[in-house]
């Protein structure tokens, strides 16, 4: 399951792993990104797929998602 944040700070920003579909979905349609339409948390859940964002201050600046299998970089934004 997923829960809440789990945090890490780096230089000036901070690490944000979403930990429930509301953070997840939130965080998303803030950056008016696809992942506020709620359809990744399946992936998060069933291990294919992590997603976090990079924030400075109080702004999220970045969204990137880790595909398990491919072991890339799908997308920032």
């Amino acid at each position: 399951p997923i829960y809440d944040w789990e945090k890490e700070k780096i230089l000036d920003y901070e690490i944000l792993v979403p930990r429930s579909n509301f953070r997840l979905i939130k965080e998303g349609t803030n950056l008016k990104n696809c992942v506020g339409n709620g359809d990744y948390s399946r992936n998060i859940i069933n291990g294919s797929a992590l997603i976090f964002f990079l924030k400075k201050g109080k702004k999220t600046s970045v969204c990137i998602e880790l595909k398990r299998d491919e072991m890339t970089i799908r997308s920032i934004k």
